[in-house]
């Protein structure tokens, strides 16, 4: 399938940033565009598919990503994400830099929560901005737009109101599980 072909590719980058100079880790390798590019995509569709082994494959060692604790905690909510039916739309992405030791993209895309699409609400509008290196995603840092997530602020006072013994977990974004 189309995953496991870019799977592939995923992993060539990476066996490949690993060769030639000993002299530097995978991290020092220079990078080009669309190596940065492939990573992100495979970090989405893996994402998509709420594979959490194919989502870690795509960072590198302790990234940094904004509004999460650790890498775990992002894995949980995107698996979480995709489970729940959350479909990304209109997704774009874009290199900035020609060949260098790290290369931002930038990904703009509509979060399309399942509750969202029932209701015929809009997506929730994403920026990510993703600092990749040779060794995968070392930084990750998103901004919302307008709606954020309007079906929810209806939606979770009325569990609440109705069904308060369920109303923490189907609440946002997986938590304990």
């Amino acid at each position: 399938d189309a995953f496991r072909r870019r799977g592939g590719v995923l992993v060539a980058v990476f066996v490949l940033a690993g060769c030639g100079d000993s002299s530097g880790d995978a991290a020092a390798e220079a990078l080009t565009e669309g190596d940065a590019l492939e990573i992100v995509e495979a970090y989405y569709t893996a994402a998509e598919a709420g594979d959490a082994d194919g989502i870690a494959a795509t960072f590198a060692e302790a990234p940094v990503i904004s509004g999460s604790t650790d890498l775990a905690e992002t894995l949980n909510f995107l698996v979480w994400d995709a489970a729940q039916g959350t479909v990304l739309v209109d997704r774009t992405c874009t290199a900035g830099g020609a060949e260098s030791v790290s290369i931002v993209v930038v990904c703009g895309y509509g979060n399309h929560q399942y509750l969202l699409r029932v209701v015929d609400a809009p997506a929730t509008p994403i920026t990510e901005t993703i600092t990749v290196t040779a060794a995968g995603i070392e930084e990750m840092d998103a901004s919302y737009g307008g709606p954020l997530f309007p079906a929810n602020d209806a939606f979770n006072p009325w569990m609440l109101a109705n069904n308060p013994q369920d109303a923490a977990a189907a609440d946002c974004c997986g938590g304990d599980g």
